[in-house]
């Protein structure tokens, strides 16, 4: 009996040594995250001295990428296919690459502004070259538009019967790589190749119907078809949403160079400069491309 006392008094001493151990990790991470937390709240509202200078490509690649249902296709040369891809498109056909980046330039600014980062133009280099805060170069490297028509089925069982309708739905998919730079940066801080990718397509809703007279069962759709206008207030948008992920970067790299190493969690920040609020994310930003 004295022996099992000595042995459950053990146990109980080993089980209060794990939990406090446990506890003092705990408490240890929560502190980390703490200081981590505060320093990223503090970097994010302290911006009066970052600047950047926007700069973007000249042009912008735009393909239709499904292939036209014409008689004779498989015939044809490329350079016929390729015209009539462009032909048969709805947007790519029409874009202009220079109003594209006009609209994104002015976008991107304006909302990089509202973050409290002063934003330079590429006519702008001697006032930047200048500046002594802490100075970021973002260039807009190349932008792909991809145009594709997808078939989408809608099917459904009536009175025991499957009936099925197909539709075509016009999808459009932008791409852009982004050079970043810290300009007064140490040899450690390389230019980064940074990934953001976005898509729209025409918005549509679909049903089954039934005439109760006759019984014939038909289809109902109604499209909002995407058009360039459409087009270019998805480009307006991409504009203030990578604004958004540059001052995420900046941040984050701040943070990361600022805080120590025991401090750090891994984290990536997100900061909304309406609601001044300071939130986590792990999808929701630029994708760094591994050279």
């Amino acid at each position: 009996m004295a022996c099992y006392c000595v042995i459950l008094i053990e146990k109980n001493v080993t089980d209060m040594m794990k939990s406090l151990l446990t506890f003092f990790m705990l408490v240890l991470l929560l502190a980390s995250c703490s200081a981590e937390r505060k320093m990223a709240n503090k970097l994010a509202r302290d911006t009066s001295r970052i600047a950047v200078l926007l700069i973007t490509t000249e042009e912008i690649y735009a393909d239709q990428m499904t292939d036209p249902e014409v008689d004779g296709w498989e015939n044809m040369d490329t350079y016929m296919q390729d015209s009539l891809r462009l032909v048969s498109s709805r947007v790519v056909k029409e874009l202009s690459g220079k109003q594209y980046l006009n609209i994104f330039r002015q976008s991107y600014s304006r909302e990089l502004g509202r973050y409290g980062i002063k934003v330079f133009g590429e006519s702008e280099l001697d006032a930047f070259h200048s500046w002594e805060g802490d100075a970021w170069l973002v260039s807009l490297a190349q932008v792909e538009v991809q145009e594709s028509v997808e078939k989408v089925r809608d099917d459904e069982v009536v009175n025991g019967i499957l009936y099925a309708y197909d539709f075509p739905v016009t999808n459009i998919n932008i791409a852009s790589w982004f050079e970043v730079a810290r300009v007064n940066a140490s040899s450690d801080d390389p230019m980064e190749v940074l990934f953001a990718s976005y898509d729209i397509s025409d918005d549509y809703q679909g049903y089954f119907t039934q005439n109760f007279v006759t019984g014939e069962v038909g289809y109902r759709l109604s499209t909002d078809t995407l058009n360039l206008e459409k087009f270019y207030t998805a480009v307006a948008f991409t504009g203030r949403l990578y604004a958004g992920y540059t001052f995420d970067h900046i941040l984050n790299a701040r943070l990361n160079n600022q805080i120590a190493a025991q401090e750090k969690t891994g984290r990536f920040y997100r900061y909304d400069p309406y609601r001044r609020f300071l939130f986590t994310t792990e999808k929701d930003k630029f994708v760094p491309i591994s050279e």
